[in-house]
């Protein structure tokens, strides 16, 4: 499956599959470069990375987008400290749905860089 998340100045997509408790994103079509991952089921409290990046699932909250009031959506905050690169990132994930907003600070060999998405508009399919 594919995801395109279209940010103010740029797009990116990502490759997503699913593998037993796992969702895996990847930012190119090499299945061995997994750029992030998410270990269902999710629980408040619970975390999963390494000793560079890290992700824990902050709080079950309520969000609003564009595409509506999200009630019970898990908030995951992300953190990556590598070589050359920061990010601090918060995501809302709503489950049958997806990740339903972004919002992410980043230094990547240059400046400061703040974005922030949030989902549209959604089918389900049922």
């Amino acid at each position: 499956m594919v995801w395109v998340y279209e940010f103010e100045d740029y797009i990116d997509t990502q490759y997503v599959s699913i593998k037993n408790d796992s969702i895996l994103f990847y930012d190119h079509m090499d299945p061995l470069l997994v750029g992030n991952y998410y270990i269902f089921p999710f629980e408040v409290g619970s975390g999963w990375g390494s000793s560079i990046d890290t992700s824990y699932v902050i709080e079950q909250t309520t969000i609003i987008t564009e595409a509506g009031e999200f009630v019970n959506s898990y908030r995951i905050k992300r953190q990556n400290n590598g070589y050359n690169y920061f990010l601090d990132a918060d995501m809302w994930f709503v489950n049958k749905i997806g990740i339903v907003a972004i919002e992410k600070v980043e230094i990547n060999l240059g400046p400061f860089v703040y974005s922030k998405w949030e989902l549209l508009d959604y089918d389900t399919g049922q």
